[in-house]
């Protein structure tokens, strides 16, 4: 018999809102947008329908995870509080207009204009454009910061042609009445997987390299040092073959090559750039308030495992040595048994 497996049911915020999203905005804006969330940057979400404002709103906090949001989250706020976009404290909300056009006014609104030269960023669902905050230097760090946009920029053209012909995802009424397909469901966790494993390695995933300090400074000590390096340098030439093609021209009159040392200088200081941008972003993500709590979350998570496993060892321990004794007793009776009936037999 053929046993057939039903989808899971489909989740307002993970699967409409993040394909709301992604059939909205663009990728690469998208992942700058959860990066200045990541450094605790205001974002606005506007759009025209309640329903998107809010699913999108939330669409957010779930691609921000393995973090949690640790500021204010107002998946929907009154445009008359206008104002509240120039509160110091970082800040997701959603606010819904009437048409396109006021979706237009409100970005030049002055308390917006205002509030993007102080790290505000707005999502304008109705004209599918990402307003970046103006904040000095800030954008040109998140943008320099390497980012998986091939990889979610790929998935994304291939999600748009299963948007336009799936009848679920155009609005939300037709989601909750007829659900995702298996195709939407898998495209859109394919989509949620890469973003989680890109944030996730911000936490971790650095250009590190150790050496024996021994070996570089001719010390006895075998202590560890940390050098930087960049991805994709000597190694281009040493490990592959045409790696040098890179790094020059043939000489099609002289039927030579000839290698340009500026081509592999300039080819390492942008590496360097990118890298120097990434440990800038780095910097600002480790003084925000959402990467402290996501260490401390980490921290109390890691203790409670070591926690549990010395009381599932000392559980079996327990049984181990309650089972051996019974295993010793049982052979003692048994024992006693036989001398019995051979005692009987003389």
């Amino acid at each position: 018999t053929k046993i057939i497996v039903p989808p899971s049911l489909p989740h307002v915020a993970i699967h409409w809102g993040v394909a709301a999203l992604f059939a909205r905005i663009k990728a690469s804006e998208l992942i700058h947008v959860l990066k200045l969330l990541l450094i605790e940057r205001s974002v606005l979400v506007v759009g025209q329908s309640s329903d998107l404002v809010t699913a999108c709103a939330c669409a957010f906090l779930e691609l921000l995870k393995p973090y949690e949001w640790a500021s204010n989250f107002m998946p929907l706020l009154p445009t008359n509080m206008i104002g509240f976009v120039n509160s110091p404290v970082p800040f997701l909300i959603g606010m819904v207009v009437e048409s396109k056009q006021d979706t237009i006014d409100l970005e030049n609104d002055g308390h917006v204009i205002q509030a993007r030269a102080e790290g505000l960023t707005i999502v304008n669902l109705s004209t599918r454009t990402v307003r970046f905050t103006t904040e000095p230097e800030i954008v040109e760090t998140i943008e320099g910061c390497p980012t998986p946009i091939t990889q979610v920029t790929s998935i994304q053209k291939k999600f748009k042609p299963i948007f336009k012909k799936s009848t679920s995802l155009k609005s939300f009424p037709s989601f909750i009445a007829g659900g995702l397909s298996r195709t939407e469901l898998s495209t859109i966790d394919a989509i949620r997987r890469v973003i989680f494993e890109y944030l996730k390695g911000l936490a971790g995933d650095y250009f590190f390299m150790t050496m024996p300090r021994s070996i570089l400074l001719g010390l006895a000590c075998d202590v560890k040092v940390i050098f930087i390096v960049p991805s994709n340098h000597i190694g281009n030439i040493a490990k592959n073959p045409f790696g040098w093609k890179s790094y020059g021209k043939y000489n099609d009159a002289m039927d030579t090559f000839d290698f340009y040392p500026s081509l592999f200088v300039d080819s390492l200081r942008k590496q360097l750039q990118l890298l120097t941008f990434r440990l800038q972003y780095l910097e600002m993500m480790a003084y925000s308030q959402l990467f402290v709590e996501f260490v401390d979350v980490q921290r109390r998570t890691s203790l409670a495992q070591s926690a549990a496993k010395k009381t599932i060892g000392k559980m079996v321990r327990d049984w181990k040595r309650r089972r051996s004794s019974l295993c010793s007793e049982s052979s003692l009776l048994d024992l006693r048994t036989t001398s019995s009936q051979l005692l009987e037999e003389f």
